[in-house]
Parts: structure tokens; sequence; C-alpha cells
């Protein structure tokens, strides 16, 4: 009886500690790993779905991006009709213990007479965000992946070109992946943004919402 209750103690004294430990409301409960440890290795998407609305004085158009398992499709629908591509994708990303990622994202999409590869490999630096009272968010909730570096090839039967870019300083493009829940084997993440831009004859704007499950 006596080492029963010597164990509901150390319970109650450690339960606050892992409770403060946990930052995303799918996170696990109890975990010897830290944030860090869990996040390091190497990743694969297994399920994507993004949503971007473009709107302008003219048109509405809505791109739905989803990637299920290896399986890639592409719709885009405005005033004028819908348009939609599927094909195979390979999304992996590692997050190494210096505090760099490497990123390749493959995607091949079937065509009626051709069949189009692109090939994006991103370099950059990843780190945890601080707590935001206006976000609403928590100490080492948001995961900030800040890009240095990204080569993009296209092929499309015998045409075939390469993009490279470079960044430094603040000139740095950000994504923010907002952690849901970070285990050993398994994240899953939302992000969230919108963009506008007021042009002397036309206001442009973009709402993005996209949820992600990435395992190891």
């Amino acid at each position: 009886m006596k080492k029963f209750l010597i164990f509901i103690i150390v319970i109650a004294l450690v339960a606050p500690f892992f409770t403060a430990c946990k930052k995303g409301e799918d996170d696990p409960f109890l975990t010897i790993k830290s944030r860090n440890a869990r996040l390091i290795g190497e990743w694969e998407m297994v399920d994507y779905n993004e949503t971007s609305i473009t709107t302008t004085s003219n048109t509405t158009t809505t791109t739905t991006t989803t990637y299920s398992g290896t399986t890639y499709t592409n719709t885009v629908v405005d005033d004028n009709g819908s348009d939609s591509n599927t094909g195979t994708v390979a999304y992996s990303v590692t997050f190494n213990n210096d505090g760099t990622f490497d990123r390749v994202v493959n995607i091949t999409v079937n065509n009626d007479t051709y069949t189009s590869v692109t090939i994006t490999t991103d370099k950059g630096v990843w780190y945890w965000a601080c707590k935001n009272n206006e976000l609403d968010t928590k100490n080492k909730e948001v995961l900030v992946m800040q890009l240095s570096s990204q080569i993009t090839t296209f092929t499309a039967g015998s045409y075939n070109t390469t993009d490279s870019y470079t960044w430094e300083g603040l000139n740095c493009p950000l994504e923010y992946l907002k952690i849901k829940g970070l285990s050993s084997k398994e994240i899953t993440f939302n992000m969230e943004g919108k963009y506008t831009d007021n042009d002397p004859t036309i206001t442009y704007s973009t709402t993005t919402t996209a949820e992600g499950n990435m395992e190891k």
C-alpha cells in the first residue's frame, strides 16, 4: 500500500512537467525525448491537402492540391470551368541536428500527350518560434523553415528547364508549420495564410489553408 501511494505521489509531481512539455494538441502525453530529438531525422509526406482561393475584381480561382500516399492531384476551378491533373509524388524532408534541413519534392504528372516531371530541391535552416499571444501559439509550437536555396527542374517531353534561387538574410522565404502533433514517428501540422496586393487597377488576394501528415 505504501509503495502504491508513493507511485501516485510521483505521478502527481511529474504530470505537470509532461503537460508543460506538450505543445501541440495531438502531442504524446508522456515522452522522455525533447521536441528537437523527436523532430530530427528523415520524414516522408503521406497525406497533404491544400486549398488556395485567389480573388480579383474579375474572377475567383480555387486551387486544390493533395498528396495521398504517392498519388498527386491538382485541381483548378475558376469562372471558366475546371482543370485537373493527376500523377505521382515523392516528398521527403530531413531535419538535421545542426539546424539545417534538406527537402526534395518530385512530382510526375500524366497528361494526354506527354508526361511532365518537376523536381524541387530546397535547403535552409529550421527553428522553433517563440510564444505569440496575438496568434495564440505556444513556445515551440510553430516550426519555422527558412529557405536559403532552391533548384527546380521541369521536364516535359523534349523540353526541360532549370530555375535556381539563393537567398540571404532578411530576404529568405519563410514557411510556418503549426505542429498539431509530434512523436518520434509522426508529424501532423496545419498552415494558414493570406496575401493581399492592392494594385491601382486590381485587388489580388489569396487565402491558403493546408493540413499534412509526415511519417519516418
